[in-house]
């Protein structure tokens, strides 16, 4: 694994030392003396992990890590404070300032690299997600990792020690954390993992279960895949630690626990399982917003689209039917202008009620534009889908839109075109373009009805300027 650690130390041998161990790992290492150097190669670089001293002149480490974690452009960059400082004292006061995590000089290899890959693996998931939110649009504005919530966590612990769940309990209580302890009669833990659980801990002395297995299972389960998991053992427990961090694990926690460092651990855990939480929230919002239109709920021509593309490659290749309905509102026009455009937004959005729930579930409605609509039909041959306009149509006409709370409703009406796809059509756009031409025909015979489009292999005669009206409504 490849990526770039910026070196913070300003004693240049210790530079020199890190440098060396993480060039012979294959990582890109840039150094910097100071923390104002530390800040701009920041800006510069975009470092995927810092290798921070604490002892500095100027801008000591502690504050070098909290601007950057106050700050949304940097927030999400893994720290890991590296100083000769080794009291509980100074690794609280580091990972309070929103430090990943606390090594003591002279640096284990094992531990060293062991968080390393750790913590820059679980970067890049974020990083993957705040670029897809992104897109095209950009920066559109995230929180800093110090702005996340940390309290009413729900923690599933795994551990017969009772010196660790008085620590643990003691923690949680504070930060307002509910702990569900792991019983003896409970299904196996692998089972619990259901995503009901905003974070686990688990022992890796706890008998009968493996807390390794476990924390493979949680990183190959989707509901679990970015829940933070977090080990506790003895120092003697080093390898399996650090095997541990290596399969997914977020954080060890070693014993005797210090009740104030589980706690500084714990809120950095949430916080930043929260900040990914929001991005992929937001994500799926812009995606659903992408695809579906804001006044209906509908599908748009965006995803009918795609969803088409598969659809017809999916009949040619089987011989399965597809057939499409064209829908357009009757003078809808005139209901706007009558009426004015929130009674035509209720209009709409009735019609597109009517007619998704008056459709199977493999059946897509989409709003192609405006008050036209369009229908596709998975496996319904032309006769069926024919059947099916029909039916929409007596729905629309029957039903009616209230106009206000007095009890006044409006009728609208519909005119349908339909169409199969032609084994011979090398894309649906044949067959809506067909669809679309005995739509016209519909409205030209007197609107609120439905006309069939001829086969593709029949030459079909062209809608005439005589005929084909100005405009559908």
């Amino acid at each position: 694994m490849t990526a770039r650690i910026l070196v913070v130390d300003d004693i240049p041998a210790n530079r020199k030392v890190l440098e060396a161990k993480l060039t012979a790992e294959y990582f890109e290492v840039t150094l910097a003396a100071s923390g104002q150097e530390a800040l701009a190669a920041v800006e510069h670089t975009a470092p995927d992990l810092i290798l921070l001293d604490v002892m500095m002149p100027g801008i000591s480490g502690y504050d070098v890590c909290a601007r950057l974690k106050a700050d949304h452009r940097f927030s999400h960059i893994p720290i890991v404070m590296v100083t000769a400082l080794d009291s509980p004292q100074d690794m609280v006061r580091g990972l309070e300032s929103g430090a990943d995590d606390f090594l003591t000089k002279p640096l284990d290899n094992l531990a060293l690299f062991a968080r390393v890959r750790n913590l820059v693996r679980l970067k890049r998931v974020l990083d993957e997600w705040r670029l897809r939110e992104g897109g095209p649009l950009g920066d559109i504005g995230y929180e800093a990792l110090a702005d996340e919530s940390y309290t009413d966590a729900r923690a599933f612990l795994m551990s017969d020690s009772g010196s660790v769940r008085q620590v643990i309990e003691q923690a949680s209580d504070t930060l307002k954390h509910e702990v569900v302890h792991c019983q003896p009669n409970m299904p196996p833990p692998g089972q619990l993992l259901t995503g009901s659980f905003d974070m686990i801990l688990a022992d890796v002395g706890y008998q009968p279960f493996d807390a390794l297995r476990l924390c493979s299972q949680a990183r190959s389960c989707e509901e679990t895949r970015h829940l933070p998991f977090i080990l506790i053992g003895d120092r003697s427990d080093s390898e399996r630690l650090y095997k541990g961090l290596d399969l997914g694990a977020n954080e060890c926690l070693l014993r005797p626990l210090n009740p104030n460092e589980v706690m500084a651990r714990l809120k950095t855990q949430i916080r930043r399982h929260r900040l990914q939480q929001r991005i992929q929230q937001r994500h799926q919002i812009n995606l659903n917003q992408a695809v579906t239109d804001a006044l209906t709920g509908l599908y748009n021509r965006h995803y009918m689209d795609a969803h088409l593309r598969r659809l017809h490659a999916r009949a040619i290749s089987e011989g399965r039917a597809l057939s499409l309905i064209m829908c357009d509102l009757d003078r809808f026009k005139a209901v706007n202008d009558t009426y004015g455009h929130a009674i035509g937004d209720a209009v709409l959005r009735h019609v597109a009620n009517k007619l998704s729930g008056s459709v199977r579930a493999p059946d897509l409605v989409v709003r192609q534009g405006g008050e036209e609509f369009v229908i596709v039909l998975p496996d319904t041959a032309l006769p069926e889908a024919e059947r099916v306009a029909e039916r929409l149509r007596r729905t629309i006409a029957e039903s009616e839109v209230a106009l206000n709370t007095e009890g006044a409703t409006l009728r609208v009406t519909a005119s349908f075109g339909v169409a199969d796809l032609a084994w011979d059509e090398p894309s649906a756009d044949e067959a809506l373009r067909r669809a679309d031409e005995a739509l016209y025909r519909s409205k030209h015979k007197g609107r609120n009805c439905v006309t069939l489009a001829p086969p593709s292999n029949i030459a079909s005669p062209t809608v005439s300027a005589t005929e084909r009206p100005t405009a559908r409504h």
